[in-house]
């Protein structure tokens, strides 16, 4: 699972790298990851970038977990669900598909931090609710 989702991190930050091979998914991925980059910034790819390889990160923190048979604490859990539904993600395609760009000082800021996180970790308890 970890080499899968490595190569779904690489093709995310570079779509030409031929990384899954020529399966249907891998040429879909390449297609979609190759269309973000032709009209996202710079800072808007980094953040894609880093926020996709934290959620891969925490699909194989889950499957640890699991693999192991362990039950993660209330803080453990709502850290890794945080990270792996992927909300990270939502929030940089949002600022994406908005056209915004907030500056790394803003984007730092710990109230900016934190709201984020909230935000993320609200919708996520929220989406496990009703799925």
């Amino acid at each position: 699972m970890a080499l899968a989702l490595g190569r779904l991190v690489a093709v995310a930050e570079a779509p030409d790298a031929h990384l899954l091979g020529d399966l249907p998914l891998a040429i879909a991925w390449a297609d979609i990851a190759r269309e973000i980059h032709s009209w996202a910034t710079p800072v808007q790819l980094t953040r894609f970038s880093r926020s996709f390889r934290e959620w891969m990160g925490g699909f194989v923190w889950e499957a640890a977990l699991r693999e192991q048979g362990i039950i993660p604490d209330l803080n453990t859990y709502l850290a890794l669900r945080v990270l792996s539904a992927g909300s990270a993600n939502g929030v940089a395609m949002a600022e994406m598909i908005a056209g915004l760009e907030l500056p790394a000082t803003v984007w730092a800021d710990r109230p900016v931090i934190a709201a984020r996180e909230a935000a993320m970790a609200v919708a996520v308890l929220d989406n496990d609710r009703y799925s």
